[in-house]
C-alpha cells in the first residue's frame, strides 16, 4: 500500500470516525440538552398560562370574600329579605363585575337565591344544581373557602365560594355565597399574549388517559406540539380536558440540514474541517451544554454570552437569550402582580406581610425604630352604597396617592391591608414625630375634598388612624410581632370609638417596662 492510498484510507477512516462521532454527539449529547432546555422553557410557558388562571381565580375570590363577609349578605341569609336582591343583585354595578352566575345557600343546603346572567340580564334560577351539577354542595357547606372549574350553561367556568358571615366575623356562618365566571375568549387571548400558547377547553376523546395529567399538577417529560390535561370538578370527576398547543415548528429536530452539511464538509476536508469544527463549533456547544446543565441544576436561567462566529449557533444563542428575556419578563411581571394591589397600585397585603416580618427582625436585631400605622376610611361602606363601587374605587385610588405622597421615606412601607384599610411600616425615631406624621395623614385625606354626604363625621371623606409605637426596640420583641399589629388595630378601634377622623396611639414595650 502506497502513501497516497494510506493517506486516503486514513482520511476516509478519519472522516468516518469524525462524521460518525459528530452524528452521535448530535443525537446523544447536544440534542438531549436542547430537548431538556425546550422542555424547561415549555414548562415555564405552561406555568405562565397557569398563572393567568390563578390570577383570574384570585380576582374572583377577593370579590366573593368581600360580599360573603358583609352584614347585608349575612342579614339576607338570615331572614331572606328580597330588598337585598333588588338593591344589589339586579344593580348595574354588580353586572359589571363580570359574574355570570351566583347562588346563596343556607347551611341546610337549601337554595335561598340563585341567578344566571344571560346577555347581561340576571335570570333567577330555582335550584343551584340547575346552574351546574358539578359542585359538591355538602363539601362547600363544610369548608369556608372553595374554588374549582365547573360547567355552566355548557361552558367551562371558575367558581369560588365562602361562608356567609357578618363583617366582623363574630357570628357563626349562616350560609354560602357562590360566584361563577365563564371563561370567555378574551381570557384565552390574554393567555396567548402572555405565554405564546393556544389553550382550548373541551372534550378530546381521542386522547389516551396516560397523556392527561391533572391541570394543576402537570409535568411534561417529552416534546410534542400538543399537551392535554384533565379538568376535574369538586367531586374529582373528569369533566373535560385542556389542550395546550405550542407554535408549529417550535420543536427541535434530531437531524437538520446544517448537521448534514457539516458531515459532508468533514468528508471533503477531514483534517481542516475537524480543527474548524472543534474550535468554532464544538467548544461553543460544550459551553452551551455546560451552561444549560448549570441552569437545570441551579434553577437560575441566565443569558449565554459566548460568541461562536457561526450564524446558526449565534442564532440559537440569540433565540435562547430572547427566550430568557421573556422568561425574566414573565417572572418579573408575576412578581409585580403578586406584590402590587391591582386597584391602587401600591403594595398589597402579601408584600406587607413580608416587609413587616423583615422589618421586625431587623428592628429586633439592631434596635432600629419601628411603628405600625393602621388606617381605615370612615364610613366607606356607606360611601360605596351611596356613590357606587366604581366611584368608591376612584376614592381608594386618590387616598392611596395621597398616602404615597406623605409616606416618602425609602425605608417606610405603604400597603393596602384589605378593603378600605391601609397600613404603614414607619421608622420615625420618636412618638412626637409619629404624632406629626399622623396629623399630616389626616390633613392629606381631608385635603382631597372628596364629598361624602353619608358620613356622620364630616361632609368630606376622612380617615381614622391607629398606631403602635414601639419603645426601646430590642431582642425582647422577637416573638411579639402579632401583638404589635394587634396594638395598632386596637388603637384604630380607639380612634373610631372616639368619633373617627382622628388618630390614636398605643405604645408597646418590653414586659418588664410596663410594670
Amino acid at each position: 500500500m502506497n502513501l497516497r492510498s494510506l493517506f486516503w484510507l486514513a482520511a476516509l477512516s478519519y472522516t468516518l470516525v469524525i462524521g460518525g462521532s459528530l452524528l452521535l454527539y448530535r443525537l446523544y449529547v447536544v440534542f438531549p440538552a436542547i430537548e431538556q432546555a425546550t422542555i424547561d422553557a415549555r414548562m415555564q410557558n405552561i406555568r405562565a398560562a397557569l398563572g393567568s388562571y390563578q390570577n383570574e381565580r384570585k380576582n374572583l375570590k377577593g370579590l366573593n370574600l368581600d360580599w360573603a363577609k358583609w352584614d347585608d349578605t349575612y342579614e339576607f341569609a338570615e331572614n331572606g329579605n328580597r330588598e337585598f336582591i333588588l338593591n344589589n343583585i339586579d344593580d348595574k354595578t354588580f353586572l359589571d363585575f363580570d359574574i355570570d352566575a351566583l347562588a346563596i345557600i343556607n347551611m341546610q343546603g337549601l337554595t335561598q337565591y340563585a341567578a344566571l346572567k344571560i346577555n347581561n340580564i340576571v335570570t333567577e334560577i330555582t335550584e343551584t344544581q340547575d346552574i351546574s351539577a358539578d359542585m359538591d354542595i355538602s363539601h362547600i357547606l363544610n369548608t369556608d373557602e372553595q374554588y374549582g372549574i365547573i360547567r355552566v350553561d355548557d361552558k367551562y367556568a371558575i367558581y369560588v365560594s365562602h361562608h356567609i358571615q357578618d363583617s366582623r366575623q363574630i357570628h357563626a356562618p349562616n350560609g354560602v355565597l357562590i360566584y361563577m365566571r365563564i371563561y370567555k375568549p378574551e381570557f384565552f387571548t390574554r393567555i396567548s399574549l402572555i405565554s405564546g400558547l393556544q389553550v382550548t377547553l373541551g372534550q378530546f376523546e381521542n386522547v389516551s388517559q396516560e397523556t392527561r395529567p391533572h391541570f394543576e399538577n402537570f409535568k411534561i417529560n417529552d416534546i410534542r406540539d400538543k399537551y392535554y390535561f384533565n379538568i376535574t370538578n369538586t367531586r374529582d370527576e373528569v369533566i373535560g380536558q385542556s389542550e395546550v398547543q405550542f407554535p408549529i415548528g417550535s420543536s427541535p429536530k434530531a437531524m437538520d440540514n446544517h448537521t448534514l452539511y457539516s458531515i459532508l464538509a468533514l468528508i471533503m476536508l477531514p483534517v481542516f474541517i475537524t480543527g474548524i469544527i472543534y474550535l468554532v463549533i464544538l467548544i461553543p456547544i460544550f459551553r452551551i451544554t455546560k451552561n444549560i446543565r448549570l441552569m437545570k441544576s441551579t434553577g437560575n436561567i441566565f443569558h449565554l454570552t459566548q460568541k461562536s462566529h457561526i450564524d446558526e449557533i449565534d442564532g440559537f444563542l440569540n433565540t435562547f437569550n430572547g427566550l430568557v428575556d421573556k422568561i425574566h419578563m414573565y417572572q418579573q411581571k408575576l412578581l409585580d402582580d403578586s406584590n402590587t394591589d391591582g386597584l391602587t397600585g401600591i403594595y398589597n397585603r402579601k408584600f406587607f406581610d413580608i416587609a413587616f416580618d423583615k422589618g421586625w427582625r431587623v428592628s429586633t436585631r439592631t434596635s432600629l425604630p419601628l411603628s405600625i400605622i393602621m388606617m381605615d376610611i370612615d364610613f366607606f361602606k356607606k360611601y360605596n352604597d351611596h356613590y357606587g363601587h366604581l366611584q368608591g374605587d376612584e376614592a381608594l385610588k386618590e387616598v392611596a396617592i395621597a398616602l404615597s405622597n406623605v409616606i416618602r421615606r425609602a425605608d417606610d412601607t405603604l400597603a393596602r391591608f384589605g378593603g378600605e384599610e391601609f397600613v404603614v411600616i414607619s421608622h420615625v425615631s420618636s412618638q412626637q414625630k409619629l404624632e406629626d406624621l399622623l396629623t399630616i395623614i389626616l390633613q392629606a385625606i381631608r385635603g382631597l375634598n372628596i364629598g361624602h354626604k353619608q358620613s356622620s363625621v364630616h361632609h368630606h371623606l376622612t380617615i381614622s388612624c391607629g398606631a403602635c409605637f414601639i419603645k426601646n426596640n430590642g431582642p425582647w420583641m422577637k416573638d411579639l410581632k402579632l401583638e404589635a399589629l394587634n396594638k395598632a388595630d386596637e388603637a384604630l378601634y380607639d380612634a373610631k370609638h372616639n368619633g373617627r377622623n382622628q388618630y390614636s396611639i398605643r405604645t408597646f414595650q418590653a414586659p418588664s417596662q410596663t410594670k
